[in-house]
């Protein structure tokens, strides 16, 4: 299924005042600005709306690393932000939902998923820049149209 994933640039990806956040190992290569669940192991890993009911859960969007990086490996002690504004993305059209991508770890914001894809939303465009991490979980693909 075709997606239009939302741009972001892991070295401008920060959380705003007012973020919640969790500190968690990494279970395999991430970048800041992600969509991340946890994992059968309890480490996060990139969210996918096409591999199956347990990664396309979200967490939240992974930030930093204990040393402020941007590029994650298994084992990484990773901090997710599960509410609140987070800051490097593009594009995005303020009100409309986010949701998790088919492309793992990515996102996007036109409901354009097929009948096997799950349907999960990491939060909703504050401005074209930030979103504002709230995921909902929802369980079909036709469970919530947010296409303009």
């Amino acid at each position: 299924m075709a997606t239009n994933n939302i741009s972001v640039t892991a070295t401008d990806v920060r959380p705003l005042p007012g973020y919640l956040s969790v500190r968690i190992d990494a279970g395999g290569s991430l970048y800041a600005g992600q969509a991340v669940y946890i994992g059968s192991d309890g480490d996060v890993v990139a969210t996918d709306a096409d591999a199956g009911s347990l990664s396309a859960r979200v967490l939240g969007i992974v930030i930093a690393d204990n040393d402020g990086g941007t590029l994650f490996t298994d084992g990484d002690v990773v901090d997710v932000v599960y509410h609140g504004r987070v800051t490097g993305y593009a594009s995005m059209t303020p009100g409309l939902p986010v949701f998790a991508s088919t492309l793992a770890g990515q996102m996007q914001q036109v409901d354009n998923f097929g009948s096997s894809d799950y349907i999960t939303e990491v939060g909703i465009a504050v401005t074209a820049t930030e979103i504002l991490v709230r995921p909902v979980a929802h369980t079909g693909p036709t469970a919530y149209a947010a296409s303009a």
